[in-house]
């Protein structure tokens, strides 16, 4: 059992990891792409260490589209960037997944409010 703030902490790692991995995966993606790699060859080396883990190795995602799109990555990254900002703390990593991110989708599906609730 924890409090509030601690909770919410470990929900914003959480997506903020995996988001992270998502943009490291796709920027591995275009080299492999570059230079003739096989990229499931390499997926498959990569795993390999178990340190790695097997979630979010995908691209293009399970959306068939490149970088990460929703409705919790995105919110969450911009939401953990801006308030770290308050407290006067760069977030360069994050923002460097943000940022690669929006240079592999371009199209921001994540702002669309099709199928969502507004309150």
């Amino acid at each position: 059992e924890t409090n509030f703030e601690t909770a919410e902490l470990i929900k914003y790692m959480n997506n903020c990891f995996f988001a992270t991995k998502v943009s490291f995966l796709n920027e591995m993606k275009l080299i492999s792409d570059k230079v003739g790699a096989d990229w499931e060859t390499s997926i498959e080396g990569f795993v390999r260490d178990g340190r790695i883990g097997h979630s979010h190795l995908s691209v293009p995602g399970p959306d068939g589209k490149m970088g990460f799109g929703g409705s919790c990555f995105p919110k969450d990254i911009q939401a953990i960037i801006n308030f770290a900002k308050k407290l006067n703390i760069e977030l360069n990593t994050l923002k460097g997944a943000w940022e690669t991110n929006l240079s592999v989708r371009p199209e921001k599906d994540w702002e669309e409010l099709k199928g969502r609730s507004v309150i």
